[in-house]
């Protein structure tokens, strides 16, 4: 039985391991620097980096994934050709009309 349990706790702490690195992962795809992504977790779980619980890691996950997809989506309210600052580009230049 003792053996169960050790393997239960390094499959655990495997599990952790792999639950870390995806949590770097998405913020490097968010394009934060590891340090930043570690201080999110720490901040969201209120524990220290390696003393993160399988279920909060994936709770973790679960709001860097709604933070990659907030900056892939495409705005609904927004239909049309837009520039980089959001507003639709004129056809005419501006002081066309004191010609």
């Amino acid at each position: 039985m003792g053996t169960d349990r050790s393997l239960a706790a390094c499959d655990e702490r495997a599990q952790r391991a792999a639950l870390r690195e995806t949590v770097l992962q998405y913020g490097r795809q968010i394009g934060w620097p590891a340090r930043t992504a570690i201080v999110f977790t720490e901040r969201a779980t209120r524990r220290p980096w390696k003393r993160c619980t399988s279920g909060q890691l994936r709770t973790v996950l679960d709001e860097l994934d709604a933070i990659l997809r907030a900056r892939i989506a495409p705005d609904p309210r927004r239909n049309g050709p837009f520039d980089q600052a959001g507003q639709q580009p004129r056809k005419e230049p501006l002081d066309a009309h004191r010609r």
